[in-house]
């Protein structure tokens, strides 16, 4: 499992197709939206139902040219990324999606912008590693860019960040303790995932307190 850095994302020659997942579709969004290339980001029937315009919406605030169905509230999304600039962001409901897929496209450009109203302990996981700076002011986080074209190891450690920061694994010789994770089967699929491309996963269910606990570690 080797990572190519923010800098070797190149232009994708087919729609992507994020199927059932309303995260993959939100924080490529985000992603996306800082390089300057042309993509199209799709699911099934269900994802081209929820809605996209709390990604949507910031995101052409802050520059990107984003197109889609209903004027861009629902997928499919063409998103044409690049040149963005800071902005001041109020979460208008508590989403660790939608706060990521800014906090992924904040991390690009030349200007601090501010996402408030959020959960500091998800906006430090969420870009841990990243190389952009964060600063906790009154109300919400000032992102400083600074995401690097390949980001430095994380550190080993205990977190209690969400599942989804497992994409730190890309960093050779990380490794990432998580605790009190919910194992049923529909939400771990991501697991097996990491597992077939290399990632050391164990997992370790503590039955006494109805809890448990796995840790990954990068190739």
């Amino acid at each position: 499992m080797r990572g190519c850095g923010f800098n070797g994302l190149i232009e994708p020659d087919a729609v992507i197709d994020c199927g059932n997942s309303g995260t993959s579709i939100r924080l490529l969004a985000g992603l996306l939206a800082g390089r300057p290339f042309h993509s199209v980001l799709t699911g099934d029937a269900s994802i081209t139902r929820r809605p996209m315009a709390r990604v949507v919406d910031p995101l052409r605030a802050m520059g990107a040219r984003i197109d889609g169905r209903d004027g861009g509230r629902l997928a499919p999304l063409a998103i044409r990324g690049g040149g963005l600039t800071g902005v001041r962001h109020e979460l208008a409901v508590a989403s660790a999606q939608v706060k990521t897929a800014l906090l992924l496209a904040a991390s690009r450009p030349t200007a601090d912008r501010v996402i408030g109203r959020h959960s500091a302990g998800t906006t430090r996981s969420a870009s841990s590693g990243s190389g952009a700076r964060l600063e906790a002011i009154p109300g919400g986080v000032r992102v400083y860019p600074g995401l690097t074209s390949r980001p430095g190891p994380g550190r080993a450690g205990t977190r209690r960040p969400p599942p989804s920061s497992s994409w730190r694994l890309r960093h050779p010789g990380s490794d990432l303790v998580v605790e009190d994770v919910c194992l049923n089967p529909t939400r771990i699929g991501f697991v097996d995932v990491l597992r077939r491309m290399g990632a050391t996963v164990e997992v370790d269910v503590k039955e006494e307190r109805g809890a448990s606990r796995w840790a990954t570690s990068g190739p």
